[in-house]
């Protein structure tokens, strides 16, 4: 698993030696298709995915904002609870994250604020 995601990166990726290949952000269908290469039909793991209900969190969110509810819930099998809890988290800890980046920027730490960013 990688957050590299052009075909480049794949064929790289294959090319050092992984075993197979799946870019972030991972959705459920194409982890499905990954695993049911490598568990072998002895196994009795079974890959299954939950049929979404009638009225979903998909029919309910906007792409007015600045950023794709839609992609994100459709990410999250329209697991509207935990779109929330992720969604909660960010709220959280975003703030002190800016002012640590900030900081590393006023301090001229491009590394440090380098990591930051990407946290």
């Amino acid at each position: 698993m990688t957050a590299h995601a052009t075909e480049e990166d794949r064929k790289e990726c294959l090319a050092a030696g992984m075993n197979d290949y799946l870019s972030k952000p991972v959705r459920s269908g194409e982890l499905s298709k990954v695993l049911s290469r490598w568990v072998s039909a002895n196994n009795s793991i079974a890959i299954t995915k939950s049929q979404p209900q009638t009225a979903t969190a998909a029919d309910r969110v906007s792409d007015d904002g600045p950023w794709n509810q839609q992609q994100l819930i459709e990410i999250l099998d329209d697991d509207e609870a935990l779109m929330t809890s992720i969604l909660q988290v960010f709220l959280a800890e975003t703030p002190a994250l800016i002012k640590q980046l900030q900081d590393y920027i006023d301090a001229g730490d491009a590394d440090s604020a380098g990591r930051t960013a990407h946290a």
